[in-house]
């Protein structure tokens, strides 16, 4: 008798150097100027945090697709944070960053910002944290309109158990373990262009960030009786000490999507529009 046990079989997982090759296509329709980024920084707070790397790619993608169709630009920058602490051991051991590559450089603000102009949309994994230190160093970044790859995108609906970018690429059958800001941007151009889901579906990652990126932010008071609160936690709202209510932010596709999970799990209270902010607001 066969010793292999039955039903299992072998899965190949490949290794991606986080290269971006974009080949020149012809538009069929119309186009958003779209800026991948990614930033490594010593600190998180922003007010105090220190921009050790960054990088841009600028790309044109067809608005009704998500597929892109040509590189604008491509930037990569160090910058010396000009600190008397040294980089620790564990810093450099995370980041592969060192004093010396950092060491009398600094990031082209006029270059960067100029791709930050031109983009109708930012693209981040975790806009929530690059936003805000890239916007107090480089002030144009106050009018973009941000995107998160890890946040914005339904990935449970499409299959995945975790939205940890080392889980979403393995369940592409491929993995990257490189740390350079250029490759992290080519990681992540790579995953939002997969064309099909884990399941076999029409994936349509980038076109799905595209259009939740540009919906206005619209503030959600909950009113509901005490027996159905534990929805709210489903569904992440929060409770205002303060005004004794519950509260959510998010887009308008969001909201058409809870709503359909509070129906489904038989909600019996009101949904109440407060407020609307415009996309630029988010992520702040």
């Amino acid at each position: 008798m066969d010793q292999e046990a039955i039903g299992e079989k072998d899965i190949i997982i490949r290794h991606f150097d986080g290269s971006i090759n974009i080949e020149t296509q012809e538009a069929t329709g119309e186009t958003n100027t779209v800026l991948v980024v990614a930033m490594e920084s010593k600190g998180k707070n922003p007010r105090h945090a220190k921009i050790v790397e960054l990088a841009g790619v600028l790309l044109e993608v067809e608005s009704d697709t998500g597929k892109v169709v040509r590189l604008l630009n491509q930037q990569h920058w160090f910058q010396d944070p000009e600190e008397e602490e040294p980089f620790s051991e564990g810093f450099t051991r995370k980041t592969g960053i060192t004093e010396e590559m950092v060491s009398g450089k600094s990031i082209d603000g006029r270059e960067f910002e100029d791709m930050v102009q031109g983009a109708d949309i930012v693209v981040a994994f975790n806009a929530g944290f690059v936003r805000p230190i890239l916007q107090e160093q480089f002030p144009s970044v106050e009018d973009a309109i941000f995107s998160c790859v890890r946040n914005q995108i339904d990935w449970s609906q499409k299959g995945h158990e975790s939205r940890s970018l080392h889980h979403l690429t393995r369940d592409h059958l491929w993995y990257s373990d490189e740390r350079r800001c250029p490759e992290q941007c080519g990681i992540l151009l790579r995953l939002l262009t997969s064309d099909q889901t884990p399941g076999g579906d029409e994936a349509g990652y980038l076109k799905e960030l595209m259009d939740r990126a540009q919906e206005p932010l619209i503030t959600i008071e909950a009113k509901v009786e005490h027996h159905q609160k534990y929805l709210m936690k489903k569904e992440r709202f929060f409770w205002d000490s303060r005004e004794r209510t519950h509260i959510r932010v998010m887009g308008t596709s969001t909201l058409e999507r809870v709503k359909r999970n509070l129906e489904s799990r038989g909600f019996e209270g009101e949904l109440i529009e407060r407020d609307r902010l415009p996309a630029t607001e988010r992520f702040k």
